[in-house]
């Protein structure tokens, strides 16, 4: 469904954000300040809810499908 697209492709985005952070870090470890590392964090806390939700709305869907 068009919910489940959307968290997909949320997702994916924050993915490839944090893969590019985890890059940036490993290149330069002390060229990031204190904001850079909330920023982090909170794209990993999304990227965790993003997850959940996705799980949830294919449990929803699978429950639709019986």
């Amino acid at each position: 469904s068009n919910k489940i697209q959307r968290v997909e492709r949320d997702i994916i985005e924050l993915e490839e954000t944090i893969k590019k952070n985890n890059l940036d870090l490993q290149q330069n470890p002390s060229d990031h300040d204190e904001k850079f590392f909330e920023d982090y964090q909170l794209r990993k806390n999304t990227l965790a809810s993003s997850i959940s939700r996705w799980e949830e709305l294919e449990k929803e869907l699978e429950k639709l499908k019986k």
